[in-house]
């Protein structure tokens, strides 16, 4: 994995989405703590497939699509599986 400048804001969520790509999240992933193993980018690129086709996060139901039991995905993003797996994603922060 390639170290990568990435311009960020204050929580750490990239300013442009553009800049994404595998080692951008695997970086940021590290920042946060995690490894990212197969459901949790089942879950990042399900997350950004949904967002970038309609610019809004989907519902949790939506996301997870009952590949993944939602009491995993406490355990897979212990940040919040919205806002931790966003940032990972290289997406704005949800409001929600």
């Amino acid at each position: 994995m390639r170290e990568e400048i990435l311009l960020t804001n204050a929580e750490g969520y990239l300013l442009h989405a553009a800049d994404w790509n595998e080692d951008v999240a695997m970086q940021i992933a590290e920042q946060e703590g995690l490894s990212l193993d197969q459901e949790r980018w089942y879950i990042i690129y399900q997350l950004r497939t949904f967002y970038l086709q309609h610019h809004k996060f989907p519902a949790l139901r939506i996301l997870i699509q009952k590949k993944i039991k939602p009491m995993l995905c406490n355990h897979l993003f212990p940040k919040g599986l919205l806002k931790q797996a966003a940032k990972i994603a290289g997406l704005p922060k949800p409001t929600r």
